[in-house]
């Protein structure tokens, strides 16, 4: 779906169609992989799971794994930042030098309207009242902001406050703003049949 590599970053998508036998037989995997890996029960867990891997092994570099830290950020043990995403077989990462990536993986689902209150301020819905397509605007609009949460790294942000996106025709701007943090950034977006894709690179 997407393989693009720039001076900045490298992203790959891809809707991941192998079993989870054919996976095994490609992905190779550390100990420490191969014990988180072990505690997986389900298929569509297991596909995703492996799914980037491949992914970063088959464009990428065949010798990186991924490691997590104390707040399960993920990153690679060749030093690369590295954001997962994945939603129904649709499956991507985001591989940067830079300290503050972000990238997220939504299909469009109408009963996203039905939390758009939780995520969104009171200048966000109405932008979305207003669009001609207010799922696939919702959408867009969580999707920037997961997007941004994972350029965070932690989970303790209140969406509709300390996370802003504005959306204009050619440029999407994300902010995070809390007491002790302040990150401006980029957005870029991608709309392949159902699935939006953001990410971004600070």
């Amino acid at each position: 779906m997407i393989k693009q590599n720039t001076s900045e970053y490298s992203l790959f998508v891809e809707n991941i169609n192998l079993s989870v036998n054919e996976l095994e037989k490609t992905v190779l995997l550390n100990s420490d992989e191969q014990n988180r890996y072990a505690k997986l029960t389900n298929e569509k867990r297991k596909v995703e799971w492996l799914g980037t891997r491949y992914l970063v092994q088959q464009f990428y570099n065949k010798n990186s794994a991924i490691i997590y830290n104390n707040d399960g950020k993920p990153k690679l043990n060749t030093g690369e930042q590295i954001s997962i995403s994945h939603s129904y077989g649709v499956v991507g990462v985001l591989i940067s030098n830079k300290k503050y990536i972000g990238l997220d993986i939504e299909q469009k689902r109408k009963k996203i309207d039905r939390i758009k209150h939780k995520f969104l301020s009171h200048l966000e819905l109405n932008f979305v009242e207003n669009s001609n397509n207010k799922i696939e605007t919702l959408t867009i609009f969580w999707s920037c902001k997961e997007a941004l949460l994972k350029m965070y790294g932690k989970t303790d942000l209140i969406f509709d406050e300390e996370l802003a996106v504005n959306i204009s025709e050619n440029k999407i701007i994300g902010e995070i703003s809390t007491t002790n943090f302040y990150l401006k950034a980029n957005l870029n977006k991608n709309i392949i049949g159902e699935f939006v894709i953001i990410w971004g690179v600070e």
